[in-house]
């Protein structure tokens, strides 16, 4: 919530001329009270003023001093009250109903009734006057977001930022939410560039505006902002594996096996793989396929991790992982005797032939394999019968 000083240390001195010495006296006592925490003496000190609710401007002054007593003792309801019988006061002065307008918006602004606040405020001021301070109007813009108003609110919250060269973050804020619920992407990326350059540690930031550009459909720009922001030690964990899954989907897989492997693998291990296999390095992700799958007893990725290494011809590695597998770890007894072949001729490829016997010999006996496993055996045979073996 914008906080509204209308405290009158800021315009006490110009009513001056107004009260009469005793009446300037009370009010420059009651401020001083006010500003020193003394909330309780401000509202003892004006409570007979409060029950009779007449008088003129040094009245009218000094209540708007318990309204915000009340506000700081958290009785915004009864503070409610009394601002509206001091808007009311004929002798309010026209340059004082705005600031006291302000205050009564923000008191029903903190007892949820934005409505109220828009109607106080919106007799009174205009998105694009100069003379209006700008944190009564995002005060405006504030009660039409709470209500969903988010288009509303934009004429306010520029007309607020057009008066102020260095805006607080919290208005800037406002104006990325209000530019992204009405669709406005590229105004939403504009303003969300703003907000870096004013808190560029902010990762939020950096994330929404990666965000929009996706939303833009410009992934090259959505890839450049996660890459700065990386730059920068701003990504966590998942905000790298999302942004090495657009550099997948870009085409750059290589980029993205630099970033996932800074990441512990046991988050990033499936996608790590993905990435391996799109970047052709088909060695190093069968080898930790085969290191996954054996970790976490899933046969599916022992059984790809040996085809990618017969599919990359390494069949010595294909032997010597069987060495360590157990036959759980192969599949089912059908998937399991097209391995053990596999291990077979890969055994044969590389000259074991003693490894080459024991392979055929296991997968003699599986389903589905069993004849070639006997035709290899026969070769293997033969081999040797001719002393080649």
């Amino acid at each position: 919530m914008i906080r509204l000083f209308v405290f009158l240390c800021l315009s006490l001195p110009v009513f001056a001329a107004e009260l009469s010495e005793r009446q300037y006296r009370q009010l420059q006592a009651t401020q001083e009270l006010l500003t020193a925490g003394s909330y309780n003496d401000v509202l003892d000190g004006t409570a007979e003023l409060w029950a009779k609710q007449e008088g003129g401007l040094a009245e009218a002054l000094l209540l708007q001093l318990r309204a915000e007593a009340l506000q700081q003792t958290d009785q915004v309801a009864e503070s409610a009250r009394v601002l509206e019988v001091v808007l009311a006061n004929s002798s309010l002065p026209p340059d004082r109903r705005i600031p006291v307008a302000a205050l009564l918006a923000k008191t029903y602004l903190m007892t949820d009734n934005p409505g109220k606040a828009r109607s106080v405020l919106s007799s009174r001021i205009t998105a694009n006057a100069p003379d209006v301070a700008p944190a009564i109007k995002m005060l405006m813009a504030i009660a039409w977001q709470t209500d969903e108003g988010w288009g509303e609110s934009l004429p306010w919250i520029n007309g607020a930022l057009s008066q102020e060269s260095s805006p607080p973050e919290a208005w800037l804020s406002m104006k990325v939410a209000a530019e992204y619920r009405t669709e406005q992407y590229r105004a939403a990326a504009g303003t969300l560039r703003r907000l870096i350059a004013l808190r560029p540690d902010n990762r939020i930031w950096w994330l929404q505006l990666g965000g929009m550009h996706q939303l833009l459909n410009e992934p090259e720009k959505q890839l450049a902002v996660y890459e700065l922001a990386n730059m920068a030690g701003l990504l966590n964990e998942s905000d790298q594996k999302d942004m090495a899954r657009l550099m997948i989907a870009q085409g750059v897989p290589a980029k993205s096996v630099k970033i996932l492997k800074n990441i512990p693998e046991e988050d990033s291990g499936e996608l790590l793989l993905v990435a391996l296999r799109s970047a052709r390095d088909l060695s190093e992700a069968a080898e930790r396929m085969l290191a996954q799958g054996m970790s976490d007893s899933r046969s599916a990725l022992v059984q790809q991790a040996l085809r990618l290494f017969y599919a990359e011809g390494q069949c010595a590695r294909v032997v010597d992982a069987f060495s360590t597998l157990t036959p759980s770890m192969l599949g089912d007894s059908r998937e399991r005797g097209s391995l053990i072949l596999l291990a077979g001729s890969c055994a044969m490829e590389t000259g074991q032939f003693d490894d080459a016997r024991r392979f055929f010999q296991q997968a003699a006996s599986m389903p589905g394999v069993s004849v070639q496993a006997k035709r290899w055996l026969d070769y293997i045979s033969a081999l040797q019968h001719e002393g080649l073996g």
